[in-house]
């Protein structure tokens, strides 16, 4: 691991860093790269990971092109972020007149400075995910969004992650975003990564809710490709914010969200969803840290997982519920559906609850498809692959209806569609 951590430092001083970079880099050299013995990391494969890391790279290839005006959903026309490997492109991005954007750089030097900087040395204080202390080393150009109070656009904002470099080592896009009182804004973000990459992606998205603030994302990673993936997912709301989060991964070596959500004003709510829908020998891993800090708040959680072949998953969520968060409604479940006897799925779900008049409930399933439910489809005239096919997208359905943009959703459900044909 100290041959990962010096390639990692290497990069680092290629470039010229702030001094939250130095901060961020000398956090990480002080807790390490992850290691298997780590309850948080004990079902992913890092060896694997570490080995293709310090395997010997190929010659930078010819940069891989992209038709960016493809991949812009209809609903986010005038309204997307571009990221080129890692990197924010103003030149390429394109959003309404009423929204602040700024290169993370400049926002440090702005008006904006103060809140910011006291934003993300909170969250550096808190930290406790090297990859994403990573992305705050190695971030080359983030950017700043600050949405005015009562902002409402009318279309998502698409973020769009493009790797054009295949023999990039690490690509880590960061965003801060804040949402004025009474604000509503959709985000929904993608990874596109160029033919036979090993980039290892890190992204990093920081979301603040002021008061009846509301913010609803949608992150999907069905072209990542042969690239891990460390994402991490920090969000605060104030009092009567709503936070909707969804998170849809499809294949690659492996992926892990980080969540660390905290509920800091009366009735804020944060409902988080994911599906993950794996083959091969690929893994999908959720990290859940959801912190009931004010009374009268409510969190759910609700992740699926489809796994087929040798693919593997693990769900590790906790609800934390201190002293003064009375009247509490906290719920978490993780359902998994096993489409092979060699797949594999790790569930923890937790509680850790201080306060003394709570609703909270946790559970996890693992089982196959129904084989009366197969029957009772034959007994109709179904052949038996499109009974089990059938059977397999209503239990991704349930978390896929829920995203409300419809051309991502109509997207995403053939992707899954596709995904089970090709299982069958």
């Amino acid at each position: 691991m100290t041959e990962v951590l010096d390639l990692f430092g290497g990069l680092l001083k290629s470039s010229e860093i702030s001094t939250w970079q130095t901060g961020a880099w000398k956090k990480l050299q002080e807790i390490g790269l992850p290691e298997k013995k780590e309850e948080a990391f004990q079902y992913v494969s890092l060896r694997k990971l570490y080995e293709s890391l310090l395997a010997e790279k190929k010659p930078s290839e010819k940069p891989f092109e992209y038709d960016l005006a493809s991949l812009i959903l209809p609903e986010s026309q005038n309204s997307y972020i571009i990221f080129k490997d890692g990197s924010f492109c103003p030149e390429l991005s394109k959003l309404p007149s009423s929204l602040i954007v700024l290169p993370l750089e400049e926002a440090l030097k702005s008006s904006y400075s103060t809140f910011l900087k006291h934003r993300m040395n909170l969250l550096l204080e808190q930290e406790k995910d090297p990859w994403a202390l990573l992305n705050g080393a190695l971030c080359k150009q983030g950017v700043f969004v600050y949405v005015p109070p009562k902002t409402q656009l009318e279309g998502p904002i698409q973020v769009l992650h493009v790797q054009t470099d295949p023999s990039q080592i690490y690509a880590g896009p960061r965003i801060h975003l804040f949402l004025g009182a009474h604000a509503e804004v959709q985000m929904v973000s993608s990874f596109h990564a160029a033919p036979n990459s090993k980039t290892l992606w890190g992204d990093y998205l920081d979301v603040s809710l002021e008061e009846r603030a509301s913010f609803s994302h949608v992150l999907s990673n069905e072209n990542q490709g042969s690239c891990w993936g460390f994402s991490a997912f920090r969000a605060s709301l104030k009092k009567d914010s709503r936070l909707s989060s969804y998170a849809i991964t499809f294949g690659s070596p492996g992926f892990r969200r980080d969540y660390f959500v905290s509920l800091l004003g009366e009735r804020a709510e944060a409902d988080l969803k994911g599906l993950t829908a794996l083959g091969d020998h690929a893994e999908g891993h959720v990290h859940i840290h959801m912190e009931h800090a004010a009374p009268n708040c409510r969190s759910h959680q609700f992740f699926k997982n489809v796994l087929a072949a040798h693919s593997r998953s693990s769900f590790t969520g906790k609800i934390y519920v201190k002293r003064i968060a009375q009247k509490t409604e906290a719920y978490q479940l993780n359902q998994n559906l096993l489409l092979s006897d060699f797949a594999t799925a790790n569930t923890k779900p937790n509680l850790e609850i201080f306060a003394d008049d709570v609703k909270a409930s946790h559970g996890a399933t693992v089982s196959q498809l129904d084989e009366e439910q197969i029957f009772y489809l034959r007994t109709r005239g179904v052949p038996l692959q499109q009974a089990k096919s059938l059977l397999t997208v209503g239990f991704c359905r349930q978390v896929l209806d829920g995203i409300k943009v419809d051309s991502l959703r109509h997207k995403l459900s053939e992707v899954c569609q596709q995904f089970l044909l090709n299982q069958g």
